[in-house]
């Protein structure tokens, strides 16, 4: 059991890295710029030095791997970072949100557990018949429209990556 458990630990690695890698790309290809946005929130326009100043500041006068890179570090230091819009540690930020977050989770986890199992008895005992049809077309709409969701959110992504 332990091997198995360390195996498993040692394959997240490359997934975490692949989804941070993508994550960090994307968003770096998107079509907000992180000077504009602190721009915006302080109500001032900035000249031209200051922003090349500021983006020099944080580093995103960079290429994007060294980015990645200097990001990459710092994440494993613990430094997330200061977030843009609000000027607050995003660690700080992170951590606040946290209880919410898994109380949210746990939550729906058991509004989906306390749901599922009784609609799942109801369907096997009713195979074939109006409940069961009901409940399979219920699950596949749901999951379908979610599915749609997420890929529309993510051509939103893309697209205003293109656009930049």
């Amino acid at each position: 059991m332990k091997k198995y458990i360390i195996k498993r630990l040692l394959q997240l690695i490359p997934i975490l890295f692949g989804i941070t890698l993508l994550t960090f790309v994307l968003m770096n290809r998107s079509s907000v710029d992180a000077v504009d946005m602190m721009e915006q929130n302080t109500g001032m326009a900035w000249t031209e030095e200051q922003k090349a100043a500021v983006r020099e500041e944080l580093g995103l006068d960079k290429s994007v791997p060294v980015q990645y890179l200097n990001w990459v570090g710092n994440m494993l230091k613990g430094d997330m970072g200061t977030s843009y819009i609000s000027g607050q540690p995003v660690l700080q930020m992170f951590l606040s949100k946290l209880p919410m977050t898994i109380y949210l989770t746990i939550t729906s986890i058991l509004l989906t557990i306390a749901l599922s199992i009784p609609l799942g008895i109801l369907s096997a005992v009713r195979k074939n018949k109006f409940p069961d049809y009901f409940i399979r077309k219920q699950t596949l709409t749901n999951a379908e429209r979610y599915t749609t969701d997420r890929l529309k959110e993510l051509e939103d992504v893309i697209m205003g990556a293109e656009d930049k």
